[in-house]
């Protein structure tokens, strides 16, 4: 592990503590990362049944908004999942520590057609969990890359 992943790691630990709301889980159909999203994130990707396991365990405190646009994609995620996916189309604004259940098929489906739930398992997909570690912003980056040193002392503290 890098210093820079280090630092980033240690950036969330203190401003974890500064966060105001419960942690959010979207549901997307897709992975490209949200716009103004820049930073650190982590992507994994899961199996459906860690997909449901993680809806499952959404509470008052950590609730799923979803953020999927079209009507086709909605039926077809909960009936996988087995949760209400509303259509709803938003521009995704994740904050440290907010995760994104992506929905992401293999290959491009057809232009202008919808497809059926075993079209889709025919065509393949993957649920891939994408969390949101915050940015340690553009100026404070470009300070610490000119001071090798002291970030390395940061790294061999937090490590």
């Amino acid at each position: 592990m890098g210093w820079r992943t280090a630092l980033a790691h240690f950036h969330a630990m203190i401003t974890l503590s500064k966060r105001n709301r419960p942690m959010t889980l979207y549901l997307l159909n897709t992975t490209v990362v949200p716009c103004g999203s820049d930073g650190i994130w982590d992507i994994k990707t899961l199996p459906l049944a860690s997909a449901k396991s993680l809806l499952a365990r959404t509470s008052p405190a950590t609730t799923y908004t979803s953020a999927v646009g079209h009507e086709s994609t909605a039926a077809i995620m909960a009936e996988l999942l087995g949760v209400q996916v509303p259509v709803n189309r938003i521009q995704v604004a994740p904050v440290l520590g907010d995760k994104l259940l992506c929905f992401k098929l293999r290959q491009r489906a057809p232009e202008g057609v919808i497809l059926s739930v075993e079209e889709i398992e025919a065509l393949g997909y993957e649920w891939v969990l994408m969390t949101y570690h915050g940015s340690i912003g553009a100026a404070l980056d470009a300070k610490l890359s000119r001071q090798d040193n002291f970030m390395n002392a940061i790294y061999n503290r937090v490590y």
